[in-house]
């Protein structure tokens, strides 16, 4: 197998082709136990044998260990000890499989399993003969050898229960969830083969005792456990492989996952003989006396990300801070009559929208009586134009919507809607026939909500879900707590602006933005070392972001 990244992805042909060897990812669906199941059946049906599809999971988690172990001061110079936890089920032979890969490459590998072996006695013998040791735990107290044994592993595979697993742990099982736990020292890696055991791979509950993973390597698509709390605090670092489904066979499906492979080929191509009239118009409607920042940060953003243009419509405190921020900005007109005559400003504002190709309203406005008028002015305006500008509605704007009857049939259709969960569940109540759904995962919130009030919804989260009116919704599957912090939406909804203003096509915009704003966070501390960051940190590695993006792509 060729070693894997942080995602492997199959072919389709790119609409941004630049030649025959130019190829792009089918996306990772996003399933139930159930689909997966059904998936696998079909994988065999079409003539892969089960035992092909064991191997090639196996593999996969040997290689990502692998890499994980040539990390610089993972391991010192001396034969990693890799400890595999062998269950009965698929997921257990998944294990030995990567311990028999590892063994192959210098590894000392022990296979542990409960009284009754996932394998044959054939093939213990094989393993056996090729170096790997075997050895049995079992009872509600860890022995003392086994102990001694996760103490000393560089590494720790757990496949001790898959994907069907329901409730908590058996006693024996749960026994070793706690040696895990209690022998973690500095440096080990666990990792999971396909989902942590002890979660619930539908639900994301975690009943009783869990194996908590450094890594998680997840098979064929991402089972919708892994991406929901409190099972997704013990995922790790989730990594996707490709175990061979039929060509086509999740095409169906309503939910699949972002990641870097699918969305090379929605960043903007920049020619040589491009121009600043070319690459689009962005005007910027925000910030206020009170909120300065706000309109910093999602200016920038969108300037950063490649727009043209960017216009900024804000009052004269804001143009002061601002002016010095980003001195390519351009201040067509200046917000200071908003209390006294906010329908007025907004039909000024207004006159400057044929000229635009995106709009963005909301990050720091406020709430006042007198911008609920004049963003309903304005948004009013725009919606009823021949041809709209499309919109990027953030923060406040968001929630003055949701005091408007019928608000979605105000605006126009197609506008980009970035909330965060308190703001969705607003604009839910603000819609009777939209009923909000108690423990909901947010791709189906945000499908659902998308398809009812015609727009593009980016609901903002740890798994930052992005549907539009129609089709399936995406969900990016890696959390990063750095960015819980004041003011990245307002760089995220910038971000979404100034790629929309070049590409056009909001929904792969919307969907770009998303993983180019959690890459840069992932920049944004990796590089320094940091284990938080400031909203401001993120806007300078936007570009670079889609630098890397690009030369990946044309790579391939």
């Amino acid at each position: 197998l060729p070693r894997l990244g942080r995602g492997g992805w199959g072919v389709r042909a790119s609409p941004r082709t630049r030649g025959p060897e130019w190829k792009v990812a089918e996306p990772f669906a996003l399933v139930s136990v159930a689909e997966m199941r059904a998936l696998e059946a079909a994988a065999v049906a079409a003539g892969t044998p089960e035992r092909v599809l064991q191997e090639r999971a196996g593999l996969a988690v040997g290689d990502v260990i692998e890499a994980e172990l040539a990390t610089p001061g993972q391991v010192g110079r001396r034969r990693p000890s890799v400890l595999v936890l062998a269950g009965t089920g698929n997921n257990g032979r998944d294990g030995v499989v990567a311990g028999r890969r590892l063994a192959a490459r210098g590894c000392r590998v022990q296979v542990w399993h409960g009284p009754r072996s996932p394998l044959s006695r054939q093939e213990t013998r094989d393993l056996v003969a090729e170096g790997v040791s075997f050895h049995q735990f079992e009872g509600e107290t860890p022995t003392p050898a086994l102990m001694a044994a996760l103490g000393g592993a560089d590494v720790v595979v757990d496949g001790l229960l898959g994907v069907g697993s329901r409730g908590p742990m058996r006693p024996e099982l749960a026994a070793v969830a706690r040696a895990v736990r209690e022998t973690r020292i500095d440096g080990r890696l666990v990792a999971a083969v396909d989902v942590p055991s002890g979660i619930d791979a539908d639900t994301g509950d975690v009943p009783g005792s869990v194996v908590s993973a450094d890594v998680t390597v997840t098979f064929g698509a991402v089972k919708t456990g892994l991406l929901r709390f409190p099972a997704a605090h013990h995922v790790g670092r989730l990594v996707t492989a490709r175990i061979g489904l039929p060509a086509g066979s999740t095409d169906a499906l309503p939910y699949f996952v972002l990641d870097e492979a699918h969305v090379r080929q929605m960043v903007p191509e920049r020619p040589l003989d491009a121009h600043k009239y070319r690459l689009g118009r962005v005007l910027v409607v925000a910030g206020s006396d009170q909120y300065v920042g706000a309109a910093c940060m999602c200016s920038e953003a969108a300037a950063r990300a490649g727009a043209g243009f960017v216009s900024v419509a804000t009052t004269e405190a804001v143009k002061h801070v601002l002016a010095g921020r980003l001195p390519e900005a351009t201040y067509p007109l200046t917000v200071a009559d908003l209390d006294a005559q906010p329908e007025a400003t907004a039909d000024r504002i207004a006159e400057l929208l044929p000229g635009q190709d995106i709009l963005l309203v909301g990050p720091g406005l406020g709430r006042a009586p007198t911008t609920d008028r004049f963003v309903r002015r304005l948004l009013a305006a725009n919606g009823s134009r021949q041809r709209v500008s499309s919109a990027i509605i953030d923060a406040d704007a968001l929630s003055l919507l949701a005091g408007w009857e019928r608000w979605w049939e105000q605006i126009g259709e197609g506008n980009v809607l970035t909330p965060h969960a308190g703001e969705m569940a607003r604009l839910l109540e603000s819609d009777p026939e939209l009923e909000k759904i108690d423990g909901e995962p947010p791709w189906e919130t945000a499908r659902r909500a998308a398809a009812r009030w015609n727009q593009i919804v980016v609901l903002k989260g740890p798994f930052t879900a992005v549907a539009a009116s129609s089709g399936p919704a995406y969900v990016y599957p890696h959390a990063n707590s750095a960015l819980a912090t004041a003011g990245t939406g307002d760089v995220l909804a910038g971000t979404i602006a100034g790629l929309g203003a070049q590409r056009g096509a909001l929904t792969e915009s919307a969907m770009l933005g998303v993983v180019v704003h959690a890459l840069a966070a992932r920049r944004a501390t990796t590089s320094t070392g940091r284990r938080t960051l400031v909203a401001s940190d993120l806007t300078g590695e936007i570009p670079r972001v889609l630098a890397a993006l690009e030369a990946e792509g044309d790579r391939r």
